[in-house]
Formats: C-alpha cells, sequence, structure tokens
C-alpha cells in the first residue's frame, strides 16, 4: 500500500461554508439520523423536520462553517412546517451537498431514488453531490442472528463502494443505482436507533464539498479526468527542476516538503516506487526515478482509495482551484500597458521557452515535430496558441526555435495574459511577470524605433488579397492557400539592416475580418496597436482603390503619425482597369507625401522585397509618413546632456541612418530600380 502523506488541513480557496441538506421521503428516518447525530441519542419520537443546526467553524477539522439542513418530506404541506424551516425545493436549490436517506428495509424507497429524487435533484441542484445512506440498518440482539447487515466499519469498495454493505439483496440493489447516477458520491449503511455510520455520513458529504471526487475521477472508466492529469502534469514540471523529465529523490523529498510540511522517509520512499513499479508499467526510469506517468498513477491510487483530500492538497498547493484551473487570483498574469506599448518576452522568458524546446526536441534535430507540440502543450487547459490563426515558417520537419518563439509573440500580442498563463501551464514556475516585458511608449521613441517586434496591420476592400499577403511572410504560396476565417496573423524574424542597429526583428501581420474592420478603425486603441499599416487594393477591380483611400483618411483621422504603405496586388491581370477615382493611385500617394504603391502578385509570387520594406517602415516611420517627422522634429529630443551624447557619440551612426533612409526612400520614389512584378 501506499505510505501515508504527512497531511493537514487545508480549506479550499472560496469555500468557507458547506450547507448538508438531507431529504428522503416520508418515514425513512432522516429527521432522526440528522438528531442522533447531533445529540448522541435515539429520540423514538423525534419531530417532523428539525430546525437548521450551525456548526462554527474553529470547531470543525477544516476550519468552515457548517449547516446541517433537515428538509420536509416531498407531500408536506408549507402550512404544516415549524417556524424557520423552508420548503424542500428552497433547500435543494441552496445545497452544497444533499445526504439522500433510503429505508434498507424497504427497497421500494431505494427505487425511487432513481425514479423520483434524482431527476428532481438534477433541476433543482445540477451537479450537486450526494451521499445515499440507508438507514435503518440496526445491529442485531445480542445472541440473535444479524438482520441488518452489519453497520459498522469504515468506507469499503473504492470510490463509490458500499459501506458494510452485509445483505446481498440490498447491495444488489444498489450498485445499478450507482452506476445510473455518477452524482453519487458514496453509500453509506447506517442506523439512526444504533448511531451506527451516523459520522461517516457527513464525513463523507463534508468532504465531498471540500475535496470533491467529481472533478478528479471519471467512475465509469476509472481513470483520472484529464483535467486532473494537466494539472498534475504541470505539477511535476514544476517539480522537475532539473528538466530531465523525472522526480528523481531529492526533487521527491522537495516535492514532498512543500505540499505536507515534512520530508519523505527512507520506507515511504522505498514504499511509492514499489507501489508504482508494481501498477505502473511506464511509471519508474531505468535510474530508479519517478516519471509522469508514476506521478499520475499515484494520484490515480489515492483517489481510489479514499485518500482524495491527499491529491487535492497537492493540487491546490501549486494554486489550482476547485475547477483544476489556476486561481486567477494566485497567478499574476495581467500585464499593464497602454495601446502604443507591445508585450515582447523578456530574456528569462526567451530562455525558459528554449529549455521548453530543448526538453520535447527529443530526437535533438532542431524542430519541434507536431507530435512534440502536443506533449509541450499537454498541461493547457486550453491551447494557448489557439484564437486568431497563427502562421510561422515552418516545413515538414516541424518548427524551429525561431519559429518557436514567433508563436509566442503572436501569442503576447494577440491576448497578452493568455500567453502568460499557457507558458506557466507549461511549466514555468516563478513570477509570470518575470517571462515578459514591455516596449517603450511610441511618445517616448527617437525617430528609430528600438521595440524588437513590430506589428504591421493589413487592410483594404474585400477580396483584394490581404490574407495572400499574410500567408506570403512565412512562405505560404498562392497554390496552397485554404480559407481561413477571423483574424490571421503571421511572424517572422528578419534581418537589419545595419544602418538600422542591425541584429533580428519580429514582423508580425495582422489581418482582420472584412466585417471588423469598422469597427476596429473605430477604437484608437486598436490603431495605436500598430507600427505600420498595409493597404491593400485589387488593381483588377476598378473600385478598390477608392476603399483603400477612404481607409487611409480614416486612419490618419484618429492617428495622422501612423506611417502607411499602398500595396496593388493582382498586378500579373492584363490589361488592368483604370481605377475608379478622382487621382490615380500614384497621384494621390504623392499628393498625401506618400511613396508609390508597391506593385505584387501573390499568384505569380513575385512579392520582392515588400516585406523587408514594411519593417524598415515600421522601424523609420518618417519615411512613408510626412506627419511623423513633423511629430520627431517637434517632440524634442529630451535633456540637453543626452542631446550632447546624441551629438557628440553618434555622428557616425546618424549618417549611417541617413543613407539607409534614403536608400529607401529612393526606393519608394522610383530612382532604384523597382522590383520584378
Amino acid at each position: 500500500s501506499t505510505p501515508p502523506p504527512h497531511l493537514a488541513p487545508m480549506p479550499p480557496p472560496g469555500i468557507d461554508h458547506v450547507r448538508i441538506v438531507v431529504c428522503g421521503d416520508a418515514g425513512v428516518g432522516k429527521t432522526s439520523v440528522l438528531k442522533t447525530l447531533i445529540s448522541e441519542e435515539f429520540d423514538p419520537n423525534p419531530p417532523a423536520v428539525m430546525s437548521p443546526i450551525h456548526v462554527p467553524a474553529e470547531v470543525t477539522p477544516d476550519k468552515v462553517e457548517v449547516f446541517f439542513i433537515d428538509t420536509p418530506a416531498p407531500d408536506a404541506g408549507a402550512a404544516t412546517l415549524p417556524p424557520g424551516v423552508a420548503k424542500l425545493d428552497d433547500e435543494l436549490a441552496r445545497a452544497h451537498v444533499v445526504v439522500l436517506v433510503f429505508d434498507a428495509l424497504r427497497l421500494g424507497t431505494l427505487e425511487r431514488v432513481s425514479a423520483f429524487w434524482m431527476p428532481k435533484l438534477a433541476n433543482l441542484a445540477p451537479g450537486v453531490p450526494v451521499v445515499l445512506a440507508g438507514n435503518k440498518v440496526d445491529k442485531p440482539e445480542e445472541g440473535g442472528e444479524d438482520g441488518g447487515g452489519g453497520a459498522g466499519g469504515g468506507a469499503g469498495g473504492g470510490v463509490g463502494g458500499v459501506v458494510a454493505p452485509g445483505d446481498a439483496v440490498l447491495d444488489a440493489a444498489i450498485r445499478p443505482v450507482l452506476r445510473r447516477h455518477s452524482e453519487i458520491d458514496s453509500v453509506i449503511l447506517c442506523s439512526a436507533k444504533d448511531a451506527s455510520n451516523l459520522g461517516e455520513i457527513f464525513y463523507f458529504a463534508q468532504k465531498a464539498v471540500l475535496n470533491p471526487i467529481a472533478p478528479l475521477y471519471d467512475a465509469a472508466t476509472k481513470e483520472l479526468k484529464p483535467r486532473a492529469k494537466k494539472a498534475l502534469q504541470h505539477i511535476f514540471r514544476i517539480c522537475d527542476e532539473d528538466h530531465d523529465g523525472k522526480l528523481n529523490d531529492l526533487e521527491l523529498n522537495t516535492f514532498q516538503k512543500r505540499c505536507f510540511g515534512q520530508d519523505l522517509k527512507p520506507d515511504e520512499l522505498s514504499g511509492v516506487k514499489a507501489v508504482v513499479r508494481e501498477g505502473c508499467q511506464d511509471g519508474m526510469s531505468a535510474d530508479d526515478a519517478l516519471r509522469p506517468a508514476g506521478f499520475v498513477f499515484l494520484h490515480k491510487l489515492f483517489v481510489e482509495r479514499g485518500r482524495v483530500e491527499t491529491t487535492w492538497t497537492v493540487i491546490r498547493k501549486f494554486k489550482f482551484d476547485n475547477d483544476l484551473l489556476l486561481h486567477p487570483d494566485l497567478v499574476n498574469t495581467h500585464v499593464k500597458k497602454h495601446s502604443d506599448q507591445a508585450v515582447v518576452l523578456s530574456e528569462e522568458g526567451v530562455a525558459f521557452l528554449r529549455m521548453c524546446f530543448d526538453m520535447f526536441d527529443t530526437d535533438h534535430d532542431g524542430y519541434l515535430k507536431p507530435e512534440d507540440q502536443v506533449k509541450l502543450l499537454e498541461p493547457c487547459p486550453i491551447n494557448p496558441w489557439n484564437g486568431p490563426t497563427k502562421l510561422v515558417a515552418e516545413d515538414n520537419q516541424g518548427l524551429d526555435f525561431k519559429a518557436f518563439l514567433a508563436k509566442w509573440t503572436m501569442c503576447l500580442l494577440d491576448r497578452a495574459g493568455d500567453a502568460l498563463l499557457g507558458m506557466t501551464y507549461v511549466g514555468y514556475g516563478g513570477d509570470p511577470q518575470r517571462l515578459v516585458e514591455t516596449t517603450k511608449r511610441r511618445r517616448n521613441e527617437r525617430s528609430i524605433i528600438s521595440r524588437p517586434v513590430l506589428k504591421c496591420c493589413v487592410l483594404g476592400a474585400a477580396g483584394a488579397g490581404k490574407t495572400e499577403i499574410v500567408r506570403g511572410l512565412v512562405g505560404r504560396g498562392f497554390a496552397d492557400q485554404k480559407r481561413v476565417d477571423g483574424v490571421i496573423m503571421a511572424a517572422k524574424h528578419m534581418a537589419v539592416d545595419e544602418a538600422y542597429g542591425g541584429g533580428e526583428r519580429t514582423l508580425v501581420l495582422s489581418k482582420l475580418p472584412d466585417d471588423d474592420v469598422a469597427r476596429w478603425i473605430a477604437s484608437k486603441e486598436n490603431i495605436e496597436s500598430c507600427d505600420v499599416a498595409c493597404i491593400v487594393y485589387d488593381t483588377s477591380n476598378p473600385e478598390s482603390f477608392s476603399s483603400a483611400a477612404s481607409l487611409l483618411e480614416r486612419l490618419w483621422q484618429t492617428r495622422p503619425t501612423l506611417p502607411c504603405v499602398f500595396v496593388a496586388t493582382k498586378s500579373d491581370v492584363s490589361p488592368t482597369p483604370d481605377q475608379a477615382f478622382e487621382q490615380t493611385p500614384a497621384e494621390f500617394c504623392k499628393a498625401k507625401g506618400l511613396t508609390s504603391p508597391v506593385e505584387v502578385s501573390v499568384k505569380d509570387g513575385e512579392l520582392g522585397s515588400l516585406y523587408d520594406d514594411l519593417l524598415l517602415v515600421a522601424i523609420d516611420p518618417s519615411v512613408a509618413c510626412p506627419a511623423y517627422a513633423e511629430y520627431v522634429a517637434t517632440r524634442g529630443a529630451g535633456s540637453k546632456a543626452a542631446m550632447a551624447v546624441k551629438v557628440v557619440a553618434g555622428l557616425a551612426v546618424v549618417a549611417a541612418a541617413a543613407y539607409g533612409a534614403k536608400k529607401l526612400y529612393d526606393y519608394y520614389k522610383g530612382t532604384t530600380q523597382p522590383h520584378s512584378m
């Protein structure tokens, strides 16, 4: 058998009281069960219904208040109820747990459990656990025959078992009821007359609320439920301090001390390992360390042997709530930022993801295959990569590390809190805030933007080719495109010209559903989140540029300093009709101080250096936004000391940046040979 942990009571988060509602048919002895429990004496003439009983928190083992609520029989009229007693339905609707009493000597009352009571509870108290109590299993008279089925003893029969079943007919009648109703947490046979097993009834009732078995265990399959397994896998990874995929003796002892406050004794440790070796084929490693399967198996064993509180103590110690989700008040994943800031990975965040990548790259080929990705995200109740479609550059081998980082980068841009929660589930045990940092506010940037991640919003008329442009960033060609509903994002690490600081930045392209564009543009916060707007129009549609021009006006009305680049798609179509607009696209752009539209053909794979150009415009917005250059000039460069440092130490950088800006500017103005289209 498994060695007992050194368990101390630990009340569940958010639970400060338990309402135990006792119900049953007339004459089954439900009031006697409650009265004998409280008075420790059997009353042959109990009241029809007892008033509510309150037990203060300081005298209960789990330090929670307990209320025992007796109820009238189903056919009792309201006029017959004593003061302070509510109607049956009202009390059932407020119950945390229900003790449903039947008469063990009248099997018709057991049949009513399925025929009447369980449907009623499903309607009034859905999901509330039920403890089934078979009363009147009295001890035989001294010297007489056993007529009651032995009411002594504790819980037996495993999960959902019968306490001291005794009578084979009664036992056979109870088991189909258990199989039919998963809400029944346990069955206790008792006697109000002899006061036998009454304490067990209310112990199991209270435990069903404070340490419920239902979230953890599926009685039909006799397995831990998926969310319970995920929580335990998360805990295992946190405890695996050397990240080798197993718990050695030191790590096991650290886990024991964290959860139960005492070291594991050598014989207890040996006992744990022996149980796992005997019952779980993949539970132990060749070097005698506990593997994830063995860790999960141990907790399955705890639950099946009636020690649910052991598993709940572990789960709650690692900040999970009763729904087996990380408790939001205990896991700090909220990121405060302004709309013009981005949340990006910190050095510690990159290091953590590097560790995760290496740990699950089992063949050490530098790629996470699809099955590796599934294993990595296994502890997550919801895949953190879900939501908007997030495309990265990958091949048949899977994700390389840069693509892996790009996935998480898009998650942080989309929903930073959910991304942090995902990384926590994957196995980060520290403060999640250390995984990320926020970029400078745009107002505090110099003329050259320094943030490592740059977001390009792809806008334009329906059918203009926006999705194809987003897909093209990561090499998804026109021929293999699939229809994508909703938001679509793509991200890629890209090299930056030395004139702009060199190194790499991550360019993220994001395209909204056409129906959401108007709502999106109406929000200043949305527009502030963009570093550059890519406005797309279809050269084969004469009405397309008019829509694109209108988009520019609406964007600049909210944010005049937003750099914008026009992109003309379907340049492969010939002849190209004139746009139904008072100016040609080139004339319109010139009048607005913008560069001429960039012509591309996604179908023919002719995109030239579009993505490099978008990246550079995001880094140096003044190239594609006259108002930004004016904004930088009038904003000032900061303190005089900072200005002096810039003048003295930065002449070479300024000259190089000027050259780089001119190269890009010349391309847009046409003095450099344009891309092949």
